[in-house]
């Protein structure tokens, strides 16, 4: 199946506080966000097209009737990475995604933007967030900096 390349979708805290189709935790602030603009992302905008958005979810958003089309906590966190809001991201592995089931998934995505401007800080809050995890899965593909 293709990328749907211009689909407008609700990210970042806003979908990690909602629930998503792969029963993570997510966040659980939902009460203390602004809910009148949901951040929004273009699919066309990241480099992973559609993966990881529910399309036209029927899920409640506060203030914004749908269906919407809404990231997954995974693909939510991803797109944080990408936006470098890292601190807001923080506890993504242990805490967000409940441990090590997603990391493959994250890593393999996260990893699409070696090269990128910011890669260096993606890469050092990668280090900060999973540890030996990160490094092995960068070892194991030769991607590790001497």
């Amino acid at each position: 199946m293709g990328y749907n390349r211009g689909m407008k979708y609700i990210t970042d805290i806003h979908a990690l506080n909602m629930e998503c189709d792969l029963g993570t935790m997510g966040d659980w602030h939902r009460s203390g966000i602004d809910w009148s603009h949901p951040r929004t992302l273009e699919s066309e905008s990241t480099p992973w097209g559609d993966w990881g958005i529910e399309v036209g979810s029927s899920r409640a958003v506060p203030l914004n009737p749908g269906p919407h089309n809404i990231a997954n906590h995974v693909r939510a966190l991803c797109d944080m990475v990408l936006m470098g809001r890292f601190r807001a991201a923080e506890g993504m592995g242990d805490e967000f995604l409940d441990g090590d089931s997603y990391d493959s998934e994250v890593f393999s995505h996260i990893v699409m933007l070696a090269g990128c401007e910011n890669w260096d800080a993606i890469d050092r809050f990668m280090a900060r967030e999973y540890g030996r995890r990160w490094f092995r899965f960068l070892d194991d593909r030769g991607l590790r900096r001497c």
